[in-house]
């Protein structure tokens, strides 16, 4: 099974998604990385795909032990939305931040215009339950919280996913079935441009099956290690090379974006499934990865991806309004020209991201509350031959 690599991926997809928001900047002060940059929308479907192997991987967990349907639903709900309601109060801070660092160098305090300022309070009742997500048929989901943070639709979408599954494990028996006839009907819906506007999670779930057909396959024992044999690991280091060059290499290209633009849907699911193909390519790297963690090395060069991938919902989460902050100060002393500009933004935005992550998304993790109660537990005294337990 995949740890490592969907710890990796998901890191990553933030990044690329962050360095879209960031393209001009990007492409002003490192050309070269301005076409990789605009096709860093590709990081959702990424996104999706990662989250559908997960969620199936926590459902067939409850299954084992037989938790039910609410406890699912709880964690889930926990997993989506506190973080991301703090996260609006962080976004609401940014500008009075900015106000607050240029009294400091004027000696003015003036907050910043911005439109959540201009939200009515039914406007944030929407946003605050993600609702909103199914008021802007006319402009399209991509600007339906734009007032507040673009990428909040994402989160609209994937809680949506989370319900079907719930109900999945709410009717156990059918979950299999359930879910086939879901995707069916996301296929057919995926087919029709206008689906994509109503809010609705249908046109997109596709992407996310396909995080859950890759699970089932690799649970069912269907990996590259069984098809390859000992050659699997350089098969998956090879192949994982090329079809990562490859896909890059085209999205980021005048075919690339001709062809987004021309088929939108077909694209997004075509780098979803690229996707999904890249995590099963890197079974046997992500074994062998874990094995060699015992290497100081290895752990050194490890350590940047996987820190990405845990503070991954958070950068995602604020990426699009935080790097205002680190860039006010980043462009004191560097030109917005220079290629340190965006990347110390991005690096500053990065750390304030795995701050809010300490703060404001590590407490509503299971695992969290989980390793706090192991450590609460009291070791069970060892019982040697001939002695009684008191």
């Amino acid at each position: 099974m995949l740890n490592i690599a969907i710890e990796v991926g998901r890191g990553l997809a933030a990044l690329w998604v962050f360095t879209f928001h960031l393209t001009a900047p990007i492409g002003n002060a490192i050309p070269f990385l301005r076409d990789v940059a605009a096709a860093g929308h590709f990081g959702v479907p990424v996104f999706f795909v990662i989250s559908g192997y997960c969620m199936m991987a926590v459902a067939m967990k409850a299954v084992q032990r037989g938790e039910s349907s609410g406890t699912f639903l709880f964690w889930r709900f926990l997993r989506i939305y506190p973080p991301f309601w703090f996260s609006m109060l962080a976004v609401v801070l940014v500008p009075v931040t900015l106000g607050v660092l240029g009294a400091l160098k004027t000696g003015m305090f003036e907050v910043p215009p911005a439109r959540w300022m201009q939200l009515s309070l039914a406007d944030w009742v929407r946003y605050f339950t993600l609702l909103q997500v199914f008021t802007a048929p006319a402009v399209g989901m991509d600007f339906a919280f734009s007032a507040l943070n673009v990428v909040y639709w994402t989160l609209a979408i994937e809680f949506q996913f989370y319900l079907v599954v719930w109900l999945g494990l709410l009717l156990r028996p059918h979950f299999d079935r359930m879910i086939v006839v879901v995707t069916v009907l996301g296929l057919i819906a995926a087919a029709f441009p206008n689906a994509y506007q109503t809010g609705l999670f249908l046109p997109f779930w596709p992407m996310f099956a396909l995080g859950l057909a890759l699970h089932r396959l690799l649970a069912s024992g269907w990996t590259p290690q069984r098809l390859f044999g000992e050659r699997a690991f350089l098969f998956a280091s090879g192949l994982l090379l090329v079809v990562a060059a490859a896909d890059i290499a085209f999205v980021s290209s005048e075919a690339g974006l001709r062809f987004h633009r021309s088929w939108p849907m077909l694209s997004n699911l075509i780098q979803a499934a690229v996707a999904a193909v890249g995590l099963w390519v890197a079974s046997p790297l992500d074994q062998y990865l874990a094995g060699a963690r015992r290497s100081a090395v290895v752990r050194a060069v490890l350590w940047p991806f996987l820190l990405l991938g845990t503070i991954s919902y958070s950068l995602y989460l604020l990426h699009a309004q935080l790097y205002q902050i680190p860039f006010a100060f980043v462009r004191q002393v560097v030109p917005g020209d220079h290629p340190l500009s965006p990347l110390l933004t991005i690096l500053g935005t990065i750390v304030l991201a795995y701050l809010f992550c300490l703060a404001c998304e590590r407490p509503f993790l299971r695992r969290y509350w989980e390793d706090r109660a192991r450590k609460r537990r009291p070791a069970t005294p060892a019982v040697g031959p001939g002695v009684s337990p008191r």
